[in-house]
């Protein structure tokens, strides 16, 4: 490796500018001329995002010499000239940050957030040298970070082994509420902004404890870290999580933990992030790290990597104790319902799903129903099925679990091939599950769901029990809180698309009645199987005859099977989540 010491110095003197300030010093054997580059993306985020549009000029600083400003010769690259023989140079450049999400960075006079993609220039040929990272915060804000402290603690420097490290180590600033806790001996934070009297901080740590214990249980019951920081920002309505090595970011809306429900999707969210610990973080395709930060990076595995996490999510929440188990079997029914209406989802595989991440996922538009299915959603499901699949074909033996734990004795932190997944599947559960694996994965059929009947449960279709009557079927998605309705998009093989609607088009009456958002599902019943359509397409008035089908059913759910081998599958059911069979036939 080059004699380079590299030193990374984040101030934010001016908060309200939102713009952060930072310096690499780099000493030791500087060439004369090398170029520094800004990642495009942040793993764990398939999206080329060109964090370099946010980058103020880039200014070279030398002991005796002008400041200079360094040319940028393309998009996201800087060329930086020195003399012969320098040993020493600071790399200065501001960035302006004000995006709140898990992904990106934030600045205002309350709060700072950082990820290290967004913000640190990099040479390619330097990304496995050890640097450090300086944190200079404003008067009585705090500092937390994932990477090891160095030196006086009052500092805030850190110690990371590489650049993937140190970009995979977040950054809170600001005057957060820290609590400390120990879980299987190892110490964790949790740090919260943005009013953390909405988060019920009691109830959550001893659940927080438990999904830590629950996870690594499924692997060798050590956890692959020295210390842990969940960070948490309630803000106004934004939503979503991204994995580190040893950390998490969470976003969650501020009032979100105050409902059931609500709780149950914020313990979900924390299960997701955590297990990605070891499934992602640890246990990845040889391609996810070294990372190259400038170009899309692609794997067809998107559906094990996230879909198989998204299984484990709820089933850790339901192994922990914390919530019902027919919280866990509610959100697995509406999950397949949800996925059937999907037209998308007969013909577009989770292998291809996967491929398509870094330009159709983080860019959904009108016709993403009929375009693409998510690798979250239909791998979750297929992880589900898989899993049962597996306990099946090995009398109960074996299971997802055991597949998890396999590859985590072979490749943990070193990168698999990509055939190492499936194999270890067909290696784990035996031959039966190849073609089952093409068929979920390569192919589009729909899950068998015959295999239901080895834990006790069917999936029942129904109407669900109410007084309103089931809503028509028009394949109309409409946008949210718009009046008159616009609509988002349009199914393939509806009666909308037959009608010729489209997306964006505005929704005037219905058999001369004004349509709203909140008469617009009476509409489908009452006024079926035909009605007259005024609309506006493109700013023009248009009228169509648009015909609805008769309602599917609404209430997907698990009920007890009627078999004489019922308590054979309730010892199985037992013995897959941990949990007591939620129904009561004998």
């Amino acid at each position: 490796m080059p004699n380079i010491a590299l030193n990374y110095t984040v101030t934010m003197p001016r908060p309200t500018t939102h713009q952060f300030e930072v310096f690499l010093v780099i000493k030791g054997e500087v060439p004369p001329d090398f170029e520094l580059r800004l990642p495009a993306w942040t793993p764990g985020s398939y999206l080329i995002r060109e964090f370099s549009r946010h980058v103020g000029p880039v200014v070279a600083q030398i002991a005796g010499q002008p400041d200079t400003v360094c040319p940028k010769i393309n998009k996201d690259t800087w060329s930086i000239h020195c003399p012969a023989n320098t040993q020493e140079i600071t790399v200065a450049y501001s960035v302006y940050a004000y995006e709140l999400s898990v992904r990106t960075s934030y600045l205002d006079a309350l709060r700072g957030y950082f990820n290290g993609a967004n913000l640190f220039l990099y040479r390619p040929e330097w990304q496995q040298l050890p640097c450090t990272l300086s944190v200079v915060a404003p008067a009585e804000w705090d500092v937390a970070c994932g990477l090891p402290q160095i030196g006086d603690p009052h500092q805030n420097t850190y110690y990371a082994e590489n650049y993937d490290i140190l970009v995979d180590s977040p950054v809170e600033i600001g005057p957060f509420r820290r609590i400390s806790f120990e879980a299987l001996g190892v110490p964790h934070d949790l740090v919260v902004t943005g009013h953390p009297e909405e988060l019920d901080i009691d109830r959550l740590i001893p659940d927080l404890k438990k999904i830590i214990q629950t996870t690594a249980a499924i692997f060798d019951n050590t956890l692959p870290y020295p210390y842990y920081l969940f960070i948490v920002h309630l803000t106004e309505k934004n939503g979503g999580g991204l994995e580190h090595r040893n950390s998490s970011s969470i976003d969650i809306p501020r009032f979100q933990s105050h409902t059931p429900e609500g709780y149950r999707r914020l313990l979900g969210l924390f299960a997701h992030e955590y297990f990605h610990l070891w499934n992602v973080k640890r246990l990845r395709p040889q391609n996810l790290g070294p990372f190259d930060y400038q170009s899309e990076v692609y794997t067809p595995l998107l559906w094990a990597l996230e879909g198989i996490t998204d299984y484990y999510a709820p089933l850790i929440v339901a192994r922990s104790e914390i919530l019902p188990v027919e919280a866990t079997l509610t959100a697995w029914a509406d999950a397949l319902a949800k996925l059937s209406a999907l037209p998308a989802r007969h013909s577009v595989s989770l292998e291809e799903s996967s491929r398509d991440a870094w330009i159709k996922f983080y860019r959904p538009d009108s016709n993403s129903p009929n375009s693409t299915v998510s690798y979250y959603h239909k791998g979750a499901l297929a992880g589900l099925f898989i899993d049962l699949e597996i306990r099946q074909a090995t009398h109960n033996q074996k299971s997802l679990d055991t597949v998890m734990g396999h590859l985590w004795e072979q490749y943990r932190d070193q990168g698999y091939p990509t055939e190492a997944f499936e194999e270890t599947i067909v290696e784990v559960g035996g031959e039966s599950l190849r073609p089952i694996l093409n068929r979920y994965i390569r192919g589009t059929d729909w899950f068998d769901e015959s295999v239901l009947a080895s834990i006790g449960l069917k999936l029942s279709r129904d109407q669900k029990p109410s007084e309103t009557p089931s809503l028509g079927s028009t394949g109309i998605l409409l946008r949210a809180k718009t009046e008159p309705p616009i609509i988002q998009s349009v199914l393939a093989g509806s009666p909308a698309e037959a009608a010729g609607l489209a997306p964006d088009d505005v929704l005037i009456a219905a058999n001369g009645y004004r349509i709203t958002q909140d008469n617009w599902p009476v509409f489908t019943t009452q006024l079926g199987p035909k009605m007259r359509l005024h609309a506006f397409h493109q700013g023009i008035l248009t009228t169509v005859d648009l015909n609805v089908f008769e309602p599917e059913p609404d209430w997907w759910h698990f009920v007890a099977i009627d078999s004489p081998d019922i308590k054979a599958a309730k010892a199985r059911f037992e013995s897959w989540i941990g949990r007591s069979y939620p129904f009561d036939k004998a």
